[in-house]
């Protein structure tokens, strides 16, 4: 019934972040989710997954193996789903590399945002786990947090806002614009 259908959940650490999380998607019948968490955590939201829904949802890891590139194509084809990816991964493939002369004549490295998420069908929600790790106003991860559309988003994390209160601002923007 939350009208914004935005949800922070900001609980401290082993309070069921996941579970609730997991038991807030099964109840609205989400078909197609992506998840973004820290990448040694996949098994974890997986097993909680499988364990909640007696077997009925498992989640597909996008990684860089072979198998998770298959996942991403079938994100990225519109395939329903939980999907789940790192936030390294997510925000990597949002900016494509490139070399500039810089005023010495010396090559440096520089990055443009290129929209990758933007193009895809979306999903009917977003979750962040470890939202705090885009608190910084200007970081990559949080440009491309910013760009996510979904009809929910979900963000968890003890500390939202990192180590300031200040920052707070990013994650409650991206769930309540």
């Amino acid at each position: 019934s939350e009208p914004t259908q935005g949800v922070l959940i900001a609980s401290m650490q082993d309070q069921g972040k996941t579970l609730m999380t997991v038991e807030i998607l099964l109840a609205l019948n989400l078909k197609r989710v992506l998840l973004v968490g820290i990448k040694d955590t996949f098994a974890q939201w997986n097993s909680r997954a499988l364990a909640q829904s007696d077997g009925e949802q498992g989640i597909l890891n996008i990684d860089t193996t072979k198998q998770g590139q298959a996942n991403l194509a079938a994100y990225q084809s519109g395939a329903d789903g939980w999907f789940f990816i790192g936030h390294s991964l997510l925000t990597r493939r949002d900016y494509e590399q490139y070399q500039v002369r810089n005023k010495d004549g010396e090559m440096v490295n520089k990055s443009r945002r290129v929209g990758f998420w933007e193009s895809m069908p979306k999903p009917d929600a977003v979750v962040v786990d470890e939202v705090h790790l885009i608190a910084n106003y200007d970081s990559k991860g949080r440009e491309t947090l910013h760009s996510l559309s979904a009809d929910w988003k979900i963000a968890l994390s003890g500390t939202f806002y990192g180590n300031k209160f200040a920052k707070a601002w990013a994650a409650t923007a991206w769930l309540w614009p």
